[in-house]
This record gives structure tokens, C-alpha cells and sequence, in this order.
């Protein structure tokens, strides 16, 4: 999958990622903030994987809090070697038994059919799988009626391999068995991330990078 290495401004992109996603929190009325002192410190890493990222960290907060708020905090740490990424929320929190399961494709904790909180079930671990490209690790902690808090950790200076060319995904599978997925987004590791997950599954993948090549 293609990784492509480049400068990126830790808090400078957290507080683009927060601005674009503010107005959901003031839907809610909770408050969403970024913190961080970075000093000029720049991390080698892949700007698009690690906004989306951030999206789904910080969307998956929101969606999660319905009082107090979301705060982004960003830090270098081990002496400036590696930078972590911590995203706290005032939410419902997460049962201890559930967190085995957190990560993995199309869950969702809440399985009910009357459930608060709809979703794919494929964020958290879209951003596992982006975050261990990037050579970096995610954990969290929760308190059920306290919160959670999203830590993710990864190098300044990112050794990933750069790659030039996608992989094509307008082959479209004929299995009358399975059912067949459609994904349109214009990163083609994203719909690389989307495929893999659908392995295994029931679903058969097709992704376009385009509404109209959709």
C-alpha cells in the first residue's frame, strides 16, 4: 500500500481536522478543542493517513459524548524521538469485556436492534490498520459513564516505504453468493483498507474514486 512520507505539522493539521468537524460538535452542544506544544518539532509521516486518522478518532468521539466535550492533545515524547496522539472524550465509555473487540471490522458494542449509535463499524479499525502502517501503535482506556481516551503513538521520522502506484479496483467480482459493497472516496488507501477488512467476510468489494466512476 502506498505510503508517502512528508513534513507534516502535528497540530497545525489536528486543529484542521477539529475545524472541520466542530460544527458536529455544536450540533451537540459539547465543546472540542485541540492542545498541544510542539515547538516546531515536525513529524516525517504520511498526511493523508494521518488525517484520516484523526477523522475517525475524533468523529467516533463526538459521536460517542453528549455532555462535557473532546480534547485533542498532541506531544513528543522518548526525547523527542516519537509523537502521541492522545483523543479524550466525556462519553459513555467502553465495558472492559468489549475491548477485544473494539478494533475488529463491522462491529459494533451495541448490537441491538433499538441501538443508539449507527455506523459501519469500520472506523476504529480503519484506524488501527492506518495507524500500524505508519509504523505506530493505538491504545485506549475507558471508564463506562467516564469516558475514553484514544491514545495513538508513532516515529518522528517514519521509515515506511514509498510506493507510486495504487491497486486497481475496477474489477468487479461476480459471486452470486455475496453481497456486493460499493465504496466511492478519492484516497485510494482507504479503499485498499476496505477491501482488505471485507476479506473473509460475506461482502464482495468494488471501489471508485470518483461519483461518476461509481
Amino acid at each position: 500500500m502506498p505510503v508517502f512520507i512528508e513534513l507534516c505539522d502535528m497540530v497545525g493539521l489536528a486543529k484542521d481536522v477539529v475545524d472541520t468537524l466542530l460544527v458536529l460538535a455544536q450540533e451537540k452542544g459539547i465543546s472540542l478543542e485541540v492542545t498541544g506544544k510542539m515547538n516546531d518539532v515536525m513529524v516525517y509521516t504520511d498526511r493523508t493517513k494521518l488525517k484520516q486518522i484523526l477523522i475517525n478518532l475524533i468523529a467516533n468521539a463526538i459521536k460517542f459524548t453528549s455532555k462535557g466535550g473532546v480534547k485533542v492533545d498532541i506531544a513528543a515524547i522518548d526525547d523527542n524521538k516519537a509523537v502521541q496522539i492522545t483523543v479524550k472524550d466525556t462519553g459513555i465509555g467502553i465495558k472492559q469485556e468489549d475491548f477485544s473487540q473494539l478494533f475488529s471490522e463491522f462491529k459494533q458494542l451495541d448490537s441491538s436492534c433499538t441501538r443508539e449509535y449507527s455506523g459501519s463499524g469500520l472506523g476504529l479499525s480503519i484506524c488501527k490498520r492506518l495507524t500500524e502502517l505508519l509504523n505506530g501503535s493505538v491504545t485506549v482506556e475507558s471508564q463506562v459513564g467516564v469516558g475514553s481516551t484514544f491514545t495513538v503513538s508513532m516515529p518522528l521520522e517514519n521509515k515506511a516505504s514509498r510506493e507510486i502506484h495504487g491497486p486497481d479496483f475496477s474489477k468487479i467480482p461476480k459471486d452470486p453468493g455475496k453481497r456486493l459493497l460499493l465504496a466511492i472516496d478519492d484516497d485510494p488507501d482507504v479503499l485498499k483498507l476496505l477491501q482488505d477488512c471485507l476479506k473473509g467476510t460475506g461482502y464482495e468489494f468494488v471501489g471508485a474514486q470518483s461519483a461518476q466512476e461509481g
